[in-house]
């Protein structure tokens, strides 16, 4: 067990008071991290006010190669940012060093976002009235920015917020995750060697310590993934900032009568039990046509049960992890016994072992879908259902849902693909693949309940800067 300091715009800090740090893999304390008080944010949230100023006297080719030096430098540390991802997340090895291979990514394709930070001239002479003016019209960053991590994805996700917020010339507040802010920690050690030593910040504080902090005046944005009812308690307090909210769904696929059932029902699989269904794309709910609905779910249930190895991430033939916490696996249990009580079928898996549990896939009617838990609540663990289904059906039943991030088809009519994704009320579907963001090249974001604004290379970038216009009289 280590005890860990934190890190405050230029020093590391060390508190009496401290979060306590589990590992999901035994549910052992791993670590004391310094819990910041509110005294000490507000002081550091000056520092990165002023710091930003500095950050902004950097030209973007200087912005740019820290980043590009930063991508280096995870490099080197790749083998103890894995070991801390496993010990502290419950990730497989190949999962932990996948995350950390896409935040390297991330930091090298940063030049994509620079393509929104061009300037460009207005000519006023096209408008009766403003014949003698022109502007000159460019994206302006904003100067303290506060990104609130989520646990499944702590070091990615910190560099997705990182790159737009420090590429505009922001000041960097990183509120990361109390169940696994090691990752974060860790990072903020090779950050120290690489970015201005004032230019960012750890924020160590639990969440429902946050409402002071979320209203200081000198914070100019918040970019939170999280789940939909954090959001919703943050939008109580943010005022009048610019906000990013990825706040989560499961998503759903829709197979096809002419689909290739085989592929479809690998790539589903792993759409469930990727890093233990702990993601906001995992697939929930499977829709499919009568006319294939049979082989479909015997194929899904053949592949479940080569591919399903609960157990330490630390072996290397395990392929399903542990669950977070306790409390995700109680939700699991209880939507497996809502099911049950439903009177849907569990066709593989269900069984729960404190936080470990076997991916589950459950048969439910049509008309019975809207009214389980995993239709009507997010359940971040390997869980989902079949639905036997029309494609018309399943439109209508998959935009009842109130989460709406992505969803998957799988088919070789593409018109008619085409024409389902039109009707599908969410931001990114997935043509003959699981859903999956990685590096963020193309854009995702919620709808409904599922957040606002968009994600990725040269999307965020919009949240973390403002038009600014500078108007010539000609006169």
């Amino acid at each position: 067990m280590k005890i860990y300091k934190t890190y405050l715009a230029g020093e590391w800090f060390e508190s009496k008071d401290f979060i306590e740090v589990y590992s999901p893999i035994d549910l052992s304390l791993i670590a004391k991290v310094s819990k910041v008080p509110k005294e000490k944010a507000f002081e550091t949230i000056e520092k990165l006010y002023f710091a930003s100023k500095k950050i902004k006297a950097l030209s973007i080719n200087e912005r740019l190669k820290i980043l590009k030096n930063l991508a280096n430098e995870i490099e080197n540390n790749k083998n103890e940012l894995k070991e801390i991802l496993v010990l502290n997340n419950g990730k497989t090895n190949s999962q932990a060093l996948s995350e950390i291979e896409a935040s390297i990514q991330r930091l090298i394709y940063a030049d994509y976002d620079c393509e929104k930070l061009t300037s460009k001239l207005l000519d006023g002479s096209l408008i009766k009235g403003l014949e003698k003016y022109k502007a000159i019209v460019y994206r302006h960053g904003y100067n303290v920015i506060l990104s609130i991590i989520p646990f499944n994805y702590p070091l990615f996700d910190s560099i997705q917020k990182i790159v737009p917020s420090f590429l505009v010339g922001a000041s960097i507040l990183i509120k990361p995750p109390s169940s696994t802010c090691l990752p974060i920690l860790h990072l903020a050690k090779i950050m120290e060697n690489v970015f201005p030593k004032d230019s960012f910040a750890i924020l160590t504080v639990p969440g429902k310590e946050m409402k002071e902090i979320l209203q200081h005046e000198l914070i100019d944005a918040i970019l939170l993934t999280g789940s939909y009812e954090t959001g919703l308690e943050i939008s109580k307090y943010v005022g009048i900032k610019e906000t990013f909210f990825e706040l989560g769904g499961g998503d759903y696929a829709i197979v096809l009568k002419d689909a290739n059932l085989k592929d479809a029902a690998n790539k589903i699989v792993k759409g469930i039990i990727s890093y233990s269904g702990q993601r906001c794309d995992a697939i929930k709910i499977i829709f499919a046509e009568s006319e294939i609905y049979e082989e479909l779910k015997n194929l899904l249930i053949q592949e479940l049960e080569k591919s399903v190895v609960v157990g330490d991430p630390r072996n290397e033939k395990v392929t399903v992890g542990p669950l977070i916490d306790l409390a995700a696996a109680e939700l699991f249990e209880k939507a497996i016994n809502d099911a049950k009580e439903k009177n849907c079928k569990i066709l593989f898996g269900g069984e729960r072992n404190k936080n470990y549990v076997k991916p589950a896939l459950i048969e439910a009617n049509k008309n019975v879908l809207p009214d389980l838990l995993i239709f009507k609540k997010e359940i971040f663990a390997p869980i989902a259902a079949i639905v036997k289904a029309s494609a018309e059906e399943a439109i209508e039943l998959a935009n009842k849902r109130k989460y709406a991030l992505d969803a998957c088809i799988f088919g070789k009519d593409y018109n008619r693909i085409i024409k389902i994704a039109n009707e599908l009320e969410v931001n990114a579907i997935y043509v003959n693949d699981f859903p999956k963001h990685g590096i963020g090249f193309f854009p995702y974001g919620g709808r409904k309940i599922s957040g606002k604004g968009n994600n990725g290379i040269g999307f965020l970038i919009e949240r973390t800067s403002s038009y600014k216009s500078i108007i010539f009289s000609l006169e």
